[in-house]
């Protein structure tokens, strides 16, 4: 069994999705932190969840552009490790600052550039159900608030289907459009 690589190709979208994620992630948590009422453990924690996520992700991409052949495993490290500081902050911060459910879309919108249908839909199904449960962690609440979150659960596995299938347009012949 030969190991796993990771592609020049896979590197670049590394990169790619990092450029534009990460920044839209920082500036999320520091709206929520900033402009929210959270005070106390909730708010340190959130800074200290903030500054690690931006330490670790400059480290991470800088190792996976240089180590990505000997290192495959450190991309799919890198997704958990952020899914689960965005987990994190998506419990505290969001009954403060309710857009902070567009933290857990990354995931599965950056798995739909990197892996194939299945994968995606995997990861789209597993975020939208860990909104619903979250929400349901915190009590429930009315039609309206349900309303809301199943809309946000939808937007993440449509969204995400839609871009993985874009992705694979983009690449004709791509080995992930049989995964």
């Amino acid at each position: 069994m030969t190991p796993p690589t990771i592609s020049n190709r896979d590197v670049r979208l590394v990169v790619l999705v990092n450029r534009y994620a990460t920044p839209f992630a920082i500036g999320l948590v520091t709206m929520a932190i900033v402009l929210s009422s959270a005070m106390g453990t909730v708010r340190d924690v959130s800074i200290g969840l903030l500054l690690f996520s931006i330490l670790f992700n400059i480290v991470a991409v800088g190792l996976i552009r240089r180590l990505a052949e000997t290192k495959p495993w450190m991309k799919k490290a890198r997704m958990w490790t952020n899914l689960a500081v965005n987990i994190a902050l998506v419990y505290l911060l969001g009954p403060f600052w309710p857009p902070m459910w567009l933290l857990l879309a990354l995931t599965p919108l950056a798995t739909a550039i990197y892996g194939g249908p299945t994968q995606t839909l995997l990861a789209s199904s597993g975020i939208a159900a860990l909104i619903v449960a979250i929400h349901l962690l915190r009590g429930g609440g009315s039609p309206h608030e349900w309303g809301q979150v199943l809309s946000y659960a939808a937007f993440i596995v449509l969204m995400s289907m839609l871009i993985n299938e874009l992705t694979q347009a983009s690449f004709p012949n791509n080995p992930q459009d049989r995964n």
